[in-house]
């Protein structure tokens, strides 16, 4: 039976809202149904997805999760559709913190349990651009994915630092291949101590990542063992106030200029920056 056959029913549809939401590398399937859901490949149009094909056999883990109208309307800066989660919910207290760098997806399909076939139709996909924290719950704030195409974006323009941001696109570097496994002993705010930090040179992982349970922040500043990064992570700072330390994966910052990128990462070759250029433009020579 088909998906539009059983909607047409006037009564006895036993609807069922599957979610998946993403945050960087982690990923958390949520149903509306009290008992959870179990979903088998047949439910889903493989080229409709975005992982591997592994990922369709999977149990819906039951949520007191709940989403607003879903718009269908032209004007996609106004198709926003908000997802409320319990505050008690450990992967929606993620966005509290901010997302830093971290690329958030939100999926929503809806079928019917009632259904032989099983048939699923994704109703919204788009992403997280905002949090509202309250006493009992947590709204996310999701916008439709075409308002991506709305963003932004930097020119390549002529200048003497490198334009490419550390390990993205044109840098070319794995971030994987130079991160360090070491421990964070305490958290005071923004401020991190990291002993192990303390083996390198003041500034080693000034403008680096900090990566801590499928989270990535930026390191502001690094002096000796303690690190400041953009923003807090809430989460590293109750692991430590729990177990006393906790996990954390440090990779290096860039100064952006091209010795750096040669001696410290031996990527000259990618480097995105005019290091010759004058330090003033008003010289009188074209530099386009």
């Amino acid at each position: 039976m088909s998906y539009a056959a059983i909607a047409a029913w006037v009564s006895g549809k036993r609807p069922v809202w599957l979610y998946r939401l993403d945050l960087g590398q982690e990923s958390v399937f949520y149903t509306s149904r009290a008992g959870g859901y179990v979903t088998t490949p047949d439910f889903f149009d493989r080229f409709d997805f975005f992982d591997e094909p592994d990922v369709f056999t999977r149990t819906w883990a039951p949520s007191a999760i709940a989403h607003s109208r879903i718009r269908q309307t032209s004007a996609i800066g106004r198709a926003e559709t908000a997802l409320v989660l319990p505050n008690s919910d450990a992967f929606a207290r993620r966005f509290l913190g901010g997302q830093g760098i971290a690329e958030s997806r939100v999926t929503i399909w809806h079928g019917f349990s009632n259904d032989p076939d099983g048939e699923l139709v994704v109703k919204f996909r788009g992403r997280v651009v905002g949090v509202r924290p309250m006493l009992t719950r947590i709204t996310l704030i999701c916008e439709n994915r075409f308002t991506e195409m709305r963003r932004k974006g930097l020119s390549a323009v002529m200048q003497q630092p490198c334009r490419h941001a550390l390990y993205h696109g044109g840098c070319g570097l794995n971030i994987a291949d130079w991160q360090q496994d070491l421990t964070a002993t305490a958290a005071s705010g923004a401020f991190l101590t990291v002993p192990g930090a303390a083996t390198e040179a003041d500034g080693h992982y000034s403008g680096g990542v900090l990566s801590f349970g499928g989270q990535m922040q930026m390191i502001l500043k690094h002096t000796g063992s303690t690190l400041r990064l953009l923003k807090p992570m809430p989460d590293l700072s109750e692991e430590i106030a729990a177990w006393g330390s906790a996990a954390v994966k440090l990779a290096p910052g860039c100064p952006l200029t091209l010795d750096a990128c040669a001696s410290k990462f031996n990527n000259a070759l990618n480097f995105g920056g005019f290091p010759w250029m004058t330090d003033s433009p008003f010289d009188g020579r074209n530099i386009f």
